[in-house]
């Protein structure tokens, strides 16, 4: 078994091609990550790039962050490139189609051990994490609300996060990938302690923003040469994250 949080093995990246990259191979929604030096923490930072070199910043799944989003293969050319990257990464949310990438993360496997009874959809794709220590489910479907990080160990996502792809002791036909968004809205989130319902379109600026103030407002001003004069969602999003700044 491989030491948690070391660099992905070539064996992992055959693993990754043959059960992920039939159904996300061409889909344009690989980065990659790094691991920063830590001085002694538990769970360490796993910090986004895309394969250009530069950190994921800004709002996820605008424009500007889906154009620097690529497909597995040059994912993995960038990885094998630049010996930096711990390993790769997929980013939920949206593909195209109307479907959108989900992940679940059951974290602290032995302090949990009813997660051994759950009973995911039949293609699933399942993992260890990078820990060696949580599991990682990925599927394809519709959007859910978000089941953030409780004491649970429990949390599902089908955008506004990136997710590690480690290939370790996996689990998945490679044939397709289950819609997960049955099992997160009437099972995980009964568990979880989250009321099961539709998409929130209310959830948090914050939690779709990668960065700093700066950024935060360079992206603002970017986006509106494009916004919809007379949406007020739009402005009403606006609005929520000048606030956030203080501005």
């Amino acid at each position: 078994m491989a030491n948690p949080y070391s660099r992905l093995q070539i064996k992992s990246i055959r693993i990754i091609r043959q059960k992920l990259g039939p159904t996300l191979g061409t889909v344009e929604r690989w980065l990659l990550y790094k691991i920063p030096k830590t001085n002694g923490t538990k769970k360490p930072a796993k910090i986004p790039y895309y394969s250009n070199g530069r950190k994921r910043s800004g709002r996820l799944d605008s424009p500007r962050d889906q154009r620097q989003l690529v497909n597995l293969e040059e994912a993995i050319a960038a990885f094998k490139k630049d010996k930096t990257y711990t390993g790769l990464g997929l980013a939920t949310g949206p593909i195209g189609d109307g479907r959108f990438i989900q992940a679940i993360d059951l974290d602290k496997l032995e302090e949990h051990p009813e997660f051994n009874d759950l009973e995911f959809p039949a293609d699933a794709y399942i993992e260890l994490s990078p820990s060696l220590n949580g599991r990682r489910v990925i599927g394809v479907g519709k959007q859910f609300k978000t089941l953030g990080a409780n004491e649970t160990g429990i949390e599902a996502y089908a955008g506004g996060r990136f997710v590690t792809v480690t290939g370790i002791e996996a689990i998945g036909t490679g044939n397709g990938l289950s819609d997960l968004s049955g099992f997160v809205t009437n099972g995980l989130a009964k568990l979880h302690g989250a009321r099961p319902h539709d998409v929130n379109t209310d959830d948090v600026v914050e939690s779709r923003f990668i960065g700093d103030a700066d950024d935060l407002l360079a992206e603002l001003e970017s986006a509106l040469e494009h916004v919809d004069a007379d949406s007020r969602e739009n402005w009403i999003e606006v609005g929520l994250a000048l606030s956030s700044l203080g501005r």
